[in-house]
């Protein structure tokens, strides 16, 4: 599954994503709270985003559900036209 440049919002603490898997493109959020308690309160977003990318896989199979163990299933998706 190709997926675009990892973004940040909420001041760089919170990182997204789009992905496509065919015809399909979806949304990706890996929320503040998960990555404060992943890389601590204090991470910077270069820390979020090196945390992002090394878990892509496990984050790319939430649109699968395959991914229900913790911290994953805390990521959001959704499909997007």
């Amino acid at each position: 599954m190709k997926h675009s440049p990892l973004c940040s919002r909420d001041g760089g603490t919170e990182i997204m994503f789009t992905a496509k898997d065919g015809d399909t493109k979806y949304q990706f959020i890996v929320p503040r709270e998960l990555l404060d308690d992943e890389c601590g309160d204090a991470a910077t977003e270069v820390a979020r985003k090196t945390w992002v990318n090394n878990h892509l896989s496990e984050i790319l199979a939430v649109r699968t559900g395959l991914a229900t163990q913790s911290p994953f299933n805390r990521v959001r998706v959704e499909e997007i036209a």
